[in-house]
């Protein structure tokens, strides 16, 4: 196809069956994400009957270590594989699709052992200084297994999505949080009280990980296998060199950066905070699971469609996807706030112990971000494939100072760290969507000119 038959193309009305097909994607994965919330919710109950406060507080701050580190230490690759592999695929590029893939694999595969070799090394050193909590260093090993099939998450999760295994992920997920949950069952509903070991329960959470994200990553490597034996090695273009290598710095500046709000919330509180605050915050968080899931899930489903019409330059057709887009979700979001909200206190008040009230305000926060991130969401996947990420950034840099603030001043707890979420989410994401508009704006009218 050439330029001016792409530039035709652009301004055509957006195709129904891109809509269909984003509707078909979002039900599948919200049916998904419906079935994985509940066993989440169901693990979170077990635990909060049957551990103490304190050792709730304990599984949170190991699960979320790894988390963390890969966070803050691992290489993201998952926004290269976006904003490359569908326009490299267009253009029949399958030199390029295979250096891409290396590259992709090669950076992860090394942050894995890096990882890896951080935690079972440094464990002990970080239970007794950084939690003054020596029987957390077993935990932190046991959990760093996951690594293994984690640090691939930016590889194959992306790679399904481009292919529509949409519904594989989704039975892989439901399937890891079922284990968990048959596991953490089956275990503390037979101990007596105050006899469990939270090594066996840091075990299973441990092995519902691994059973998520292994089908996922065999069928991955599956797919690609084409690419990856290819024996035609003829050079990549410098522009694709120099494009790549920007969109790896940008994105990893927007997971380092996001460290401070979200994997590292849990990391964070647990170091500045007690555990208590930890329980009372990863509480909250669970509870507000639900629109974060949506979050996630609607995600999984735009970004696809977002870089289709960006490699086929298809940029009046997703300029009105992102309008209907906005329309629908800005509506649907307050109507979930509403019924997040009424039955969060209903829960609170009926189901959860009295200790766990603090909770309540923190749950609010959390929630009424969730509910306008949900909206907001269409422009990340659009900053990537119009490479402006950089606007993402400012607006996470922001968030990142007002953590480091908390930390300085000591007020750092569940509290003011759901407050700095509440701001990114209703002041300065709003913000970045405005920039990421103009950007597209600018880019739809340039594709009309050269008509």
């Amino acid at each position: 196809m050439t330029a001016a038959d792409r530039d035709n193309q652009s301004n055509l009305p957006i195709d129904a069956t891109i809509w269909q097909r984003f509707k078909r994607n979002v039900t599948l994965t919200f049916v998904g994400t419906v079935l994985t919330i509940s066993t989440k919710l169901l693990q979170a109950f077990l635990l909060t009957r049957y551990l103490r406060i304190g050792d709730y507080g304990r599984v949170l701050i190991v699960a979320n270590l790894a988390v963390f580190l890969n966070s803050l230490l691992g290489v993201r690759v998952n926004d290269a594989i976006f904003r490359f592999f569908q326009p490299l695929k267009e253009e029949n590029d399958g030199p390029g699709i295979r250096r891409l893939l290396v590259v992709c694999f090669g950076l992860s595969s090394m942050s894995c052992v890096l990882l890896m070799v951080l935690i079972f090394a440094g464990a002990g050193a970080a239970a007794a200084g950084l939690y003054n909590d020596p029987t957390l260093a077993d935990l932190f090993r046991i959990f760093a297994i996951t690594l293994g099939i984690t640090s691939f998450t930016g590889i194959y999760e992306p790679i399904l999505r481009l292919h529509h295994r949409f519904t594989f992920l989704l039975i892989s997920q439901v399937a890891g949080s079922v284990v968990t949950l048959l596991l953490l069952g089956g275990y503390l509903l037979t101990l007596n009280a105050d006899t469990y070991d939270l090594r066996i329960i840091v075990g299973a959470i441990t092995l519902g990980v691994v059973v998520q994200g292994t089908p996922p990553l065999l069928k991955t490597l599956q797919l690609v296998r084409p690419y990856l034996v290819l024996t035609d090695q003829h050079k990549v273009q410098a522009r694709f060199t120099k494009e790549l290598v920007s969109c790896f710095f940008y994105s990893n500046l927007s997971g380092y950066l996001k460290f401070a709000t979200s994997p590292g919330d849990i990391f964070l509180l647990g170091v500045f905070a007690s555990p208590v605050q930890v329980a009372l915050y990863g509480l909250a968080k669970q509870l507000a699971a639900p629109l974060s899931f949506l979050e996630t899930t609607i995600q999984t489903a735009i970004t696809p469609e977002i870089v289709f019409l960006r490699a086929k330059h298809h940029y009046q057709q997703l300029k009105q996807l992102v309008s209907r887009y906005l329309v629908i979700f800005g509506v649907l979001g307050g109507v979930l706030l509403l019924l997040g909200l009424i039955l969060g206190r209903w829960i609170f008040m009926n189901v959860l112990q009295a200790e766990y009230s603090g909770a309540l305000p923190v749950f609010y926060c959390l929630l009424t971000a969730s509910s306008a991130l949900t909206v907001l969401l269409v422009f990340r996947p659009l900053a990537v494939a119009l490479d402006q990420l950089k606007w993402h950034n400012l607006a996470l840099l922001v968030s990142v100072v007002l953590v480091l603030l908390m930390i300085i001043t000591h007020h750092l707890n569940g509290m003011t760290m759901a407050l700095i979420q509440l701001n990114e989410a209703i002041v300065l994401r709003p913000a970045f969507a405005l920039m990421i508009w103009y950007c597209l704006r600018e880019q739809t009218s340039q594709s009309g000119l050269r008509v």
